[in-house]
């Protein structure tokens, strides 16, 4: 089981004065709604309503719509009246009372327009917008908490609004949540690479962090960018809105106009923005020139280089991107985003220990990162080193405790140690956490068995295929209970079902033969065998199960070579599971309490 973590976003140079944001007044439902919450009238009446609207639905329509013009032109405390004596007409219309918040929030009644905008949530639960205004409310009266709620809301609901991001990773800062502060200022920074803030929030980060060197560049530049030149920051704008509405012509236009720009010649940071936008875009082969000539006009400015190697690693290209990282590695080498990419490459090389390497590096950059515990968990597990793994998943475990891998691979390291006690607590969590989900349900059955609860561990197995009829574990666990009770017609049915998912699943195949010599059919065990081997060469369980076939068939010579070829896969076997023996890794124990 690979368990990955996808770290490619751009990190982005940051360019000029902060653009405005956007006109707030919101995109909410133009129109007061006809039908009651639920989207259908509760009664005849209400269904005729809907059909042809009353009397006040419509004037409250009209007073809607009229305050709607006095709003777009500025005119806030005309609109007010218009509204109020709107919701009095229709008091269940979710966009009266999301305009009434927002009028009110411009003219600073924060109160009262939390309250508006709490009965249009009420109303109408997926209106991000109305979630933005009550995340600014909270964040503006010192609500951090709740604000924090809020704003993730937003990002449930969609695409960030307005700057969610930015304000999210304020909010965080202030709190002290460094890792998230970084993700939502890395998000805002991929959405408008020219806002020349967001260096310097990166800054306060890395100073915090005691990235002292790093820090000094992101407040440097936050200062330079100060006087960067306004014309290419409008081009950007209208690139990223090209990009965004898809006019390929517009983009590939509005590309070459940047790149030949006076300044673009001369400033790193303009070709770097481009390259991050045409990246967000999916752009890929378009972003290499602009990053290639930013390399060209700052040698040894991180970002280009970094962003350069993600975009050659999102083309395939991975050697290319290898080597172009590495260059980003040496002018930082505790950079966070860089240890990952390149531990993503190595994990996809079976390079363990060059992945193992690289995460903790990363581990050491952003502690408290559930990702990176959760890759670096993974590959202490691959590289045998289990005490070292559980460490690191369990921590993943607590800092994101709503992620499944984690928590199959610290079910998997507990199974290596045989510490089935451990296992199973460790599943009996994750199924009463996903109660639907049918690998948790399977796990809390497979570590019953593995202590011998054989009889407890059977319903577990047959909700599992219940809720999941293609998950192949459940069969291969219902067969071995069914064995273990001497019921092998059954067995073998439920071993054949688990063939027919995964048609060289070892525990299936093994079981086939063994329910068939159980039911002394042997003709039948010897065909199965023989096709088994051609799948499973390496199996020595299937040679010793051959042995049997042939001793009772009366086929002695064959069942000697038979047991020759299992003698000498039984040792291979031995052999490589003691050279995989659980280990701790170098300098650093279980017993120490150190990843």
């Amino acid at each position: 089981m690979l368990y990955t973590i996808v770290p490619m976003r751009f990190r982005p140079q940051r360019l000029g004065t902060v653009a405005a944001v956007a006109v707030l007044l919101v995109a909410a439902s133009g129109r007061p709604q006809t039908q009651n919450q639920g989207g259908r009238p509760a009664t005849k009446a209400g269904r005729r309503a809907a059909l042809q609207p009353s009397g006040s639905i419509v004037q409250a329509r009209q007073l809607f719509e009229k305050a709607a013009v006095l709003l777009r032109a500025g005119h806030y405390s005309e609109a007010l009246p218009l509204l109020r004596q709107a919701d009095r007409l229709a008091p269940d219309q979710a966009s009266i009372h999301h305009y009434l918040g927002y009028t009110l929030w411009t003219l600073n009644d924060w109160g009262a327009a939390k309250a508006e905008f709490e009965k249009a949530r009420q109303l109408d639960p997926h209106n991000a917008y109305t979630c933005y205004f009550l995340a600014r409310i909270a964040q503006s009266l010192g609500d951090p908490k709740s604000a924090v709620v809020f704003y993730e809301d937003v990002l449930q609901l969609g695409p960030a609004l307005y700057d969610t991001n930015k304000r999210l990773g304020e909010v965080y800062l202030d709190e002290g949540k460094l890792v998230q502060a970084r993700e939502r200022f890395e998000a805002a920074l991929a959405e408008t690479p020219w806002d020349g803030s967001l260096y310097y929030e990166l800054g306060r980060i890395d100073q915090s962090e005691h990235h002292m060197a790093q820090a000094r560049q992101e407040f440097a530049a936050s200062s330079r960018l100060k006087n960067t030149d306004q014309a290419s920051i409008r081009r950007l704008l209208q690139l990223a809105e090209a990009i965004h509405s898809h006019q390929t012509d517009q983009v590939h236009a509005l590309r070459a106009l940047v790149l030949n720009t006076a300044s673009a010649h001369q400033d790193p940071e303009i070709l770097d923005s481009e390259g991050v936008l045409l990246g967000k875009g999916g752009l890929y082969s378009e972003a290499i020139e602009p990053f290639e000539r930013a390399i060209a006009l700052a040698p040894n400015s991180f970002e280009p280089h970094f962003n350069l190697g993600l975009t050659l690693l999102k083309l395939g290209r991975t050697s290319e991107a290898e080597a172009q990282l590495n260059r980003a590695l040496k002018l930082q080498p505790d950079s966070p985003e860089v240890n990952k990419l390149l531990a993503v490459i190595y994990v996809n090389q079976n390079n363990n220990r060059e992945a193992i390497k690289r995460l903790r590096v990363a581990k050491r950059a952003a502690p408290d990162d559930p990702r990176i515990l959760a890759l670096l968990g993974e590959q202490y597990l691959a590289g045998q080193y289990v005490a070292n793994a559980i460490l690191c998943l369990q921590a993943a475990i607590k800092q994101d405790p709503g992620n499944l891998g984690p928590r199959y691979l610290l079910i998997d390291a507990y199974q290596r140690e045989d510490n089935f006690q451990d296992a199973l607590k460790a599943a009996q969590e994750t199924a009463q956490r996903f109660p639907h989900d049918a690998r948790a349900v399977y796990e809390v059955g497979q570590q019953l068995a593995n202590i011998g609860n054989y009889q407890q561990a059977r319903p577990y197995a047959e909700k599992a295929i219940s809720m999941n009829p293609t998950l192949v574990e459940p069969y291969d666990l219902m067969g071995d209970i069914l064995s273990k009770s001497g019921q092998y017609k059954t067995a073998l049915t439920n071993f054949r079902k688990a063939r027919n998912i995964a048609p060289t699943n070892e525990l299936a195949l093994n079981g086939i033969a063994e329910s068939l010599i159980s039911l002394k059919l042997l003709a039948e065990a010897l065909s199965e065998l023989q096709h088994a081997v051609t799948v499973r060469p390496d199996d020595s369980q299937l040679y010793f199960d051959l042995v049997q076939v042939y001793m009772r068939l009366g086929q002695r010579e064959k069942a000697v070579q038979a047991e020759s070829m299992f003698q000498k896969l039984h040792a291979s076997e031995v052999a490589t599971r003691n050279a995989h023996a659980p280990r701790s890794y170098p300098s650093q124990t279980a017993s120490n309490g150190r990843l």
